[in-house]
């Protein structure tokens, strides 16, 4: 009797077994990768340690800023210096339509840090519903999961970028709002100009059935049990928004509060950018180089003097939605991906940050590297924004700062903040320059403001 032949493995468990074996080198390779990156910082950290210089004499931070006056950030002098060599215009200068279009709207959509002299003729070109020519309903992604739209302009070269209250994220309009008054208000720059607007429903409804006759589907779970469609998701959203709107004193036949930006050129994320950190996926360890026990390498200043700054700024307005690789943002230098939202030629000049999506206001910053201290201690602050929020130190200072504009260009946006929100973020201010005070009685002050 012959004996039975062993059964040869089928293509299918053989492309099975392929795949294991593939998915185990490479989590071998980035166990040992990761594993190779964090010897090297610990290695940096002993060598730092052990050369570090004894601390200087504590300094009372009134006295240093009134001995020296905080400049302008470093950012754009350094960023200048570090592409020198290329052509001034890295994008090429935008053309004759383009600039014509800028004159016209007041909507700067090419230079970064923005001109404030030209905010108010771009959000008023904005708020003119006779300029706006159609929307359209930004496609869900794993990076776009909100309900946001799209608003073509009359001026054919200007679109702008719509957001409304949804659940659980019922102030963003306001919040885009407080963020780029805030960002004003501290000379800053960096935030494109904010309108805020109501607008009928019916705009938004044939936008979602459009969507859906494109046949483009939503991601369930982002939009939860029951929602099959675009319209069915967003008549939800818009639902919620006119309740909003009603409670903050929408005009009738305006049921929906809108927030408008205008969709800046070639917008790229930090980490897909020539300004991208070194960055381990899926934990904060960027975090400890912001503390002076492990720093830096100086080919990536500028990016980490922009992480100071906007982590500084977020963490006084209660913004807890940032992060190196979720809602940092470079114009220019793009690494050959598609841009993000961009809608216009090349940036002219060398790279830069943009602060974008800055909706989350007022809330508890807990994922900011001042509170987050799984990394490390975060000690190393820019001094002239440092300097700028000394000023606000005041009881009362910030809110009146914030009075000052919001109130008096945005009165139903002020509606929706309380005296609890202005009350937190005065405390946070306090709470940051204790923080400064602090790191200055452990490192020189030179390490600590920079």
């Amino acid at each position: 009797m012959r004996a039975k032949r062993p059964s040869r493995p089928s293509l299918s468990q053989f492309i099975l077994a392929a795949l294991l074996l593939l998915m185990v080198v490479w989590m071998s390779l980035h166990f040992k990768t990761t594993k190779e990156m964090m010897a090297r910082e610990e290695r940096r950290v002993q060598q730092r340690t052990a050369a570090q210089a004894e601390p200087e004499k504590k300094v009372d931070l009134e006295a240093i800023f009134a001995k020296n006056p905080p400049e302008e950030s470093s950012i754009e002098p350094l960023l200048a210096a570090k592409y020198a060599d290329r052509p001034k215009s890295l994008g090429g200068a935008p053309s004759e339509d383009y600039l014509g279009m800028v004159s016209r709207t007041g909507c700067d959509v090419f230079h970064v840090p923005f001109n404030p002299a030209l905010d108010e003729k771009c959000i008023e070109y904005m708020s003119n519903a006779e300029n706006w020519r159609s929307i359209e309903v930004v496609k869900q992604t794993n990076d776009a999961r909100t309900l946001k739209f799209t608003l073509a302009m009359k001026e054919p070269l200007l679109k702008v970028l719509a957001k409304l209250p949804q659940k659980g994220f019922a102030r963003e309009p306001a919040g885009e709002v407080a963020g780029y008054h805030m960002d004003r208000m501290l000379g800053v720059n960096r935030i494109p100009p904010v309108a805020h607007v109501f607008a009928p429903m019916a705009l938004f409804v044939e936008a979602l059935r459009e969507m859906d006759r494109s046949g483009a589907k939503v991601i369930p779970k982002y939009v939860g049990d029951g929602v099959n469609n675009y319209e069915e998701w967003g008549t939800r959203e818009l639902s919620f928004a006119k309740k909003r709107g009603l409670e903050i004193g929408a005009p009738e036949g305006q049921e929906i509060p809108i927030s408008f930006v205008p969709m800046v050129a070639d917008v790229h994320k930090l980490l897909k950018s020539e300004l991208r950190i070194p960055y381990i996926p899926h934990n904060a360890s960027w975090m400890r180089h912001l503390d002076p026990r492990h720093h830096f390498e100086e080919e990536y200043r500028p990016s980490f003097l922009y992480l100071m700054e906007v982590s500084v700024f977020d963490y006084v307005i209660g913004n807890r939605d940032r992060s190196p690789n979720k809602n940092s943002f470079v114009v220019g230098g793009g690494d050959g991906s598609k841009g993000d939202g961009s809608n216009v030629p090349a940036h002219p000049g060398h790279p830069t940050f943009i602060w974008l999506d800055n909706g989350m206001a007022f809330g508890v910053p807990d994922r900011n590297p001042i509170m987050n201290e799984e990394w490390g201690h975060m000690c190393i602050f820019p001094k002239w924004l440092v300097g700028r929020i000394h000023k606000l130190r005041a009881p009362g200072a910030f809110r009146d700062g914030m009075k000052k504009t919001v109130k008096a260009k945005e009165p139903e946006i002020w509606k929706q903040f309380t005296k609890g929100d202005f009350e937190n973020a005065e405390a946070r201010i306090q709470a940051l320059l204790a923080r400064v005070q602090e790191c200055l009685g452990s490192f020189p002050e030179k390490v600590v403001l920079q």
